[in-house]
């Protein structure tokens, strides 16, 4: 088990953006989204958990406690494929390859805002 409180102000994922270039569609995480990730990322200092995994955030308006356990593989191994990741989609991608080696791994989430 890992556990760490990361010093940052909570916000969600900004959705990605898109301008023209010479007539393609060009389209990019915005900035502050990625400072945000850079900023949890740096914070985290464990090696990335295998296996299957949950994890809890609390989120308050001046840090987010992180907790990441190992859990029995789910039973049904469809489960596995796809993200389970929605409100809390900025710290998972930060933490994506940095507390775990990819989000698939996460069988059960837990996001409590205070």
């Amino acid at each position: 088990m890992a556990e760490r409180t990361v010093l940052w102000t909570p916000r969600a994922k900004q959705r990605p953006r898109a301008h023209v270039v010479g007539g393609r569609a060009v389209t990019y995480t915005p900035r502050e989204t990625m400072q945000a990730e850079r900023d949890i990322a740096d914070q985290w200092e464990w090696a990335p958990a295998e296996g299957s995994i949950a994890v809890a955030l609390e989120l308050t308006d001046s840090y987010i406690h992180i907790t990441v356990e190992s859990v029995p593989e789910p039973i049904n191994r469809k489960l596995l494929r796809g993200d389970i990741d929605n409100y809390g989609k900025l710290i998972l991608d930060a933490l994506n390859g940095r507390a775990w080696l990819d989000d698939r791994q996460i069988a059960q989430l837990y996001i409590v805002k205070r």
